[in-house]
C-alpha cells in the first residue's frame, strides 16, 4: 500500500500509526540532515570602499531585498571594495551562491588570502527588475552561482570587488554558503524551500499536449515574387499609379492629419526601409513587394554625412545620396511615399572632423552639437544641400520639387532636453554658456540683475551636476547650466528659478534651430515637402516632454519613435536567446499602457510614429499589426512605421545561425529589428486594409488642454501624460 498525495492514511487504517511514528522520528533527526549554510546580508559588511549613489542607483524597491537593503557601488572613479567575516562550525565543500546585481555589471571575489576570481554574471537567474520607478535601466537583481569552495572550521573572510565598465557599478544583496546543491530564489528563506529536485522527480503534465508531424510544419521558402495578375493577395492597386501624381503631400484643413495633393485624405501604412542599401534589381522587387503587402510609405533611416577618415566636416556621403536618388524612382514607380531621415548624431567623428569641433574625439559622436554650434549647423546645411538641391539623374527632377518624398525629417534621436545633453564636452558647453549669457543679459539686462532674480543662486566651476563641471563666469560672458538630470528634480528657491530660466532658454535654442531649418528647406532649397522636426523624447515626460514637443511645433508633422517588448539582458543579448539570458515575455493585451500609440497629440499636427515594432525576440508579434492599425484608427495617430525592412521580400529562415549578433546574410539590418517576418509582415495586408480604408471610427477626444509657456518652464506637471514606454536601447 502506499500513501495517496503525501496525505496521512484516514483514520483507522493500518497504516496510521506507522505515519505518525514515521512523522515523529522525521521530526526528531531532521536537525541533523539539514544542510550546513552560512548566510550573509550584503549591507552588513565588516568592512567596505563603496561609493553609493544615493538618489538614482539605490532608488530600488527595498522590498525585494533581503533584510532590507543591500550594499553598492556607483562611481565613475573609483571601483568598490566590500569584505566580510563569518566562521563555519564544521568542514566541507561549500557552494557559493550570490545575489548581485548581473547587468551589464562586473564583479570578482577573493576568500581569505586567496587569488581574485571573476563571477560570471552572465549566468545570472531569476533576475529581477527592482528599479523604484520601474525603468530597465541598470538596477536589477540576480542569483548567480560562484562556484564550490572548501571551508575549514573556523574563522574565514572574503571580499568583492566591483569594477564594472558603467560607472564602476555593482550591488551585493546575499551571500550564501551552502553543503547541499540548491536554486535559490527572491529573497531565499533557507534551504528548505527553493531546493533542487531529485533527478528521478515527475515533472509537471499538460493535458491534451498538441502533436505535430511532418505534414504539420513546413520550411518558410517562398520562390521569389513574380507578380503576376493571378495572385490572390496584392494590394498594389491601393496606391497611387506613381507616388505623387496628383500633387505634393498636404495637411487637412484642420492640420491634423494629411490628403493628397488634390485634396483627397491618405493614410499611411509606413515601414522604416533599408531597400535603398540593396542591388538595383533588388530595389524595384522590394518596392513591388511593400506595395504589394499594403504600404505606400517608406522611412530611409540614413546618414549622409561624410565620415571617412580624411573628409571635411562638410563633405558628404557621395554614395549614400545616389543610393536614396536611385530608390527614390523605385519607389515612385510603386506609389510609395518617402520620409527621409538624413542624420543621426550616431556616426562616429573622423580625426579629420576634430579641428571643426574642439572637445570632442576621434569616435566620438556629436551628442546635441546641431542645436547650437554654428560651424555644425553649416555642415549640415551643405549635407542637405547636396541630397535635395541637385537634378536626381535617375528622375530628372531634384528631390526637392519631387513630391514621391513627402516628409523631411531634419533629424533622428537627438535633444538638448534629453539625458544624452550630459555628454557635451566642456568646450561645446562653453559655445552654448556664452549663448546663455547673452539671452540672460536680454532678458535682465545684467549679471547682477540675473543674480538677484535667482537669490545668488550660483555654479561653482568643476560642480559635479554641471555641464562641463563648467561655473558661472559672468565676467568672460559665460553662465554655467546645469544637467538635465536636475530638471527631473523638484528644486525650490533660487535653484528653481534658474532652472526654469534654463528649461526656457534651452527650449528656446532648440525651437530656433528648428524654426531656422524649416525657413531654410522652405526658402533656400525650394523644398515643398511637409517638415517634421525630430522624433525623441525628455528626460521627464511628465515635466519636459511638452517643452520637448513645442519645440517641434514650428514646423508642420509631429513625430516619436516608440517600441513595444519585454527585457533582454545577457551577452551578446539581441535576437537570440541564450542559456543565462534574462528575457521577458510581454503582450501588449496584459500591457496596455505600452502601447506604442499612447500618444498625446499636439493640435493642428499630425502625429507619426517614425519607428516602431515588437522588438524580436517576441512570442507575441502577430498581435503588432492588428493593434496597431485598431488603435491608430481609434486615436487619430497618422502613421506608424515599422522597424525596419531589411529583406527584398521575406526574412526565409528567422532562426539561422549568428554569432555574435551582427547584421544578417543580406546586410541590410540585423535580425533583432527586422520586421521581414512572418509574425509581423504576415499581419501587413489585411491590417493595412483596415487602417487605410478607415474601417474603424476615429474616437473623439476625451481631454483637450492648454498649457501656459510659464507652466512649461516650470516643468508643472500637466493634466494629462505619457506613461513610460519601452526602450530597447536605454
Amino acid at each position: 500500500m502506499r500513501i495517496e498525495d503525501g496525505k496521512p492514511p484516514r483514520k483507522g487504517h493500518p497504516l496510521k500509526r506507522h505515519w505518525i511514528l514515521s512523522s515523529l522520528l522525521l521530526t526528531l533527526i531532521a536537525p541533523c540532515l539539514l544542510a550546513d549554510e552560512i548566510r550573509i546580508e550584503g549591507e552588513s559588511a565588516t568592512n567596505h570602499q563603496m561609493n553609493r549613489h544615493r538618489w538614482w542607483y539605490d532608488k530600488v524597491n527595498t522590498s525585494e531585498l533581503s533584510g532590507g537593503d543591500w550594499i553598492s557601488n556607483f562611481n565613475e572613479k573609483k571601483v568598490g571594495t566590500v569584505g566580510y567575516s563569518f566562521k563555519v562550525e564544521r568542514d566541507g565543500s561549500y557552494h557559493l551562491h550570490l545575489r548581485v546585481n548581473p547587468t551589464k555589471a562586473s564583479l570578482s571575489y577573493r576568500l581569505d588570502a586567496g587569488s581574485w576570481k571573476r563571477v560570471a554574471l552572465d549566468q545570472a537567474t531569476d533576475v529581477r527588475n527592482i528599479a523604484a520607478d520601474g525603468k530597465p535601466d541598470l538596477r536589477f537583481i540576480g542569483w548567480v552561482k560562484a562556484g564550490a569552495v572548501r571551508l575549514g572550521k573556523g574563522s574565514h573572510t572574503i571580499e568583492f570587488r566591483t569594477d564594472s565598465a558603467l560607472q564602476n557599478h555593482g550591488a551585493i544583496d546575499l551571500i550564501i554558503f551552502t553543503t547541499t546543491k540548491i536554486t535559490p530564489k527572491g529573497k531565499y528563506a533557507g534551504a528548505s524551500t527553493d531546493v533542487t529536485p531529485p533527478p528521478n522527480a515527475t515533472p509537471p503534465t499538460v493535458k491534451n499536449p498538441p502533436v505535430y508531424t511532418d505534414g504539420d510544419t513546413w520550411d518558410f521558402q517562398p520562390p521569389a515574387d513574380q507578380f503576376t495578375n493571378r495572385a490572390l493577395l496584392d494590394l498594389r492597386y491601393l496606391n497611387e499609379r506613381r507616388a505623387g501624381e496628383h500633387g505634393f503631400i498636404k495637411l487637412s484643413p484642420d492640420g491634423n492629419s494629411f490628403v493628397r495633393g488634390d485634396g483627397q485624405p491618405i493614410r499611411f501604412w509606413s515601414v522604416v526601409d533599408n531597400g535603398y542599401r540593396m542591388s538595383n534589381e533588388d530595389m524595384a522587387a522590394h518596392a513591388r513587394f511593400l506595395a504589394k503587402m499594403g504600404v505606400n510609405m517608406v522611412r530611409l533611416h540614413t546618414n549622409i554625412a561624410g565620415t571617412k577618415e580624411g573628409q571635411r566636416i562638410t563633405d558628404v556621403n557621395a554614395e549614400t545620396i545616389d543610393r536614396i536618388w536611385r530608390y527614390v524612382k523605385a519607389c515612385r514607380d510603386n506609389g510609395i511615399y518617402m520620409t527621409i531621415s538624413p542624420y543621426w548624431y550616431h556616426h562616429r567623428m573622423p580625426a579629420s572632423w576634430l579641428r571643426s569641433l574642439p572637445g570632442y574625439k576621434k569616435g566620438d559622436m556629436p551628442t546635441g552639437a546641431l542645436f547650437f554650434n554654428p560651424v555644425y549647423q553649416d555642415a549640415y546645411r551643405k549635407w542637405v544641400t547636396a541630397l535635395y538641391k541637385p537634378v536626381n539623374h535617375y528622375t530628372g527632377v531634384s528631390l526637392s520639387k519631387d513630391p514621391t518624398v513627402a516628409i523631411i525629417q531634419v533629424a533622428n534621436e537627438d535633444s538638448l532636453l534629453f539625458y544624452t545633453s550630459q555628454n557635451i564636452p566642456a568646450e561645446q558647453v562653453k559655445i552654448l554658456g556664452r549663448q546663455y549669457a547673452q539671452w540672460l543679459k536680454l532678458k535682465y539686462g545684467s549679471p547682477q540683475r540675473v543674480m538677484a532674480a535667482w537669490n545668488g543662486q550660483q555654479i561653482r566651476q568643476g560642480a559635479g551636476n554641471a555641464m562641463g563641471k563648467l561655473g558661472d563666469d559672468p565676467s568672460n560672458g559665460f553662465m554655467g547650466m546645469y544637467i538635465i538630470w536636475e530638471m527631473t528634480q523638484n528644486r525650490t528657491g533660487g535653484m528653481d528659478k534658474r532652472l526654469t530660466d534654463q528649461m526656457e532658454f534651452m527650449g528656446r535654442v532648440q525651437r530656433s534651430f528648428y524654426d531656422r531649418m524649416h525657413q531654410f528647406y522652405r526658402r533656400t532649397l525650394g523644398c515643398k515637402q511637409l517638415t517634421n522636426a525630430m522624433n525623441w523624447k525628455s528626460a521627464d515626460k511628465l515635466k519636459i516632454d511638452d517643452v520637448e514637443r513645442w519645440t517641434y511645433s514650428g514646423m508642420d508633422v509631429m513625430a516619436v519613435n516608440r517600441y513595444a517588448g519585454g527585457v533582454h539582458t545577457g551577452k551578446n543579448d539581441g535576437y537570440r536567446i541564450d542559456p543565462g539570458h534574462h528575457f521577458i515575455n510581454r503582450s501588449i493585451l496584459k500591457n496596455p499602457l505600452q502601447m506604442p500609440t499612447n500618444l498625446k497629440q499636439v493640435a493642428g499636427h499630425p502625429m507619426i510614429i517614425t519607428e516602431s515594432t515588437w522588438v524580436r525576440p517576441n512570442l507575441y508579434q502577430s498581435e503588432a499589426g492588428l493593434l496597431a492599425a485598431a488603435y491608430m484608427s481609434l486615436t487619430g495617430v497618422d502613421s506608424l512605421y515599422w522597424f525596419a525592412a531589411s529583406e527584398r521580400d521575406w526574412m526565409a529562415d528567422p532562426r539561422r545561425k549568428f554569432w555574435p549578433v551582427k547584421r544578417g546574410e543580406t546586410g541590410y539590418a540585423t535580425e533583432k529589428w527586422s520586421c521581414s517576418t512572418q509574425p509581423l509582415q504576415g499581419m501587413w495586408p489585411a491590417n493595412a486594409l483596415l487602417f487605410r480604408k478607415g474601417y474603424i471610427r476615429q474616437g473623439k477626444p476625451v481631454v483637450q488642454e492648454e498649457r501656459s509657456m510659464s507652466a512649461m518652464w516650470q516643468r508643472k506637471a500637466p493634466i494629462i501624460a505619457e506613461t513610460e514606454t519601452f526602450d530597447p536601447n536605454r
